[in-house]
């Protein structure tokens, strides 16, 4: 009997997952563990990122302020980026470069946007890693509002 129960408890179909399919999106599914929606993201030159949408679960439905911002990131990374890395370029120059000097053009062709997180409102967060470890193992982390303006990037991790 107690072995009926066990094999019974691993035959059970595994939990429903919660999917939005998206024209611009593609895919998102429900991360429990991040209590928001995971997807990838396409720039328009082609690399991709992933996305996090913070929302409810039940709304499977997407924030018109985060779509906004979504197409506006898509369309505009590689000005964001250029933003990031004359900020992240003088971070670098200043304390990491060890005596090396990095230009904000040099930088910008060195980072990558890996991870994108966005809120309901259409605010959010933008990752950035650095190629060769110029920072070690630490990210650019880059807030960004519901209008596309760039905050002032700082190292994570």
């Amino acid at each position: 009997m107690v072995m009926r129960k066990i094999f019974d408890r691993f035959r059970r179909p595994a939990k429903a997952k919660h999917i939005i399919e998206d024209e611009l999106f593609g895919n998102l599914t429900w991360d429990e563990n991040r209590n928001g929606w995971r997807g990838i993201m396409t720039m328009a030159d082609g690399k991709t990122s992933a996305l996090t949408i913070d929302g409810a679960k039940t709304d499977e439905s997407i924030p018109e302020a985060v779509r906004d911002a979504v197409k506006f990131l898509m369309a505009n990374e590689p000005l964001i980026r250029d933003k990031i890395a004359v900020s992240m370029s003088k971070v670098y120059n200043g304390t990491w470069g060890d005596g090396d000097t990095i230009t904000p053009e040099e930088l910008a062709q060195r980072i990558t946007l890996t991870d994108v997180s966005f809120y309901e409102e259409g605010g959010g967060e933008l990752y950035y890693t650095a190629d060769d470890d110029l920072f070690t193992d630490h990210t650019i982390c880059a807030p960004i509002d519901a209008n596309g303006e760039i905050g002032e990037p700082e190292l994570a991790g």
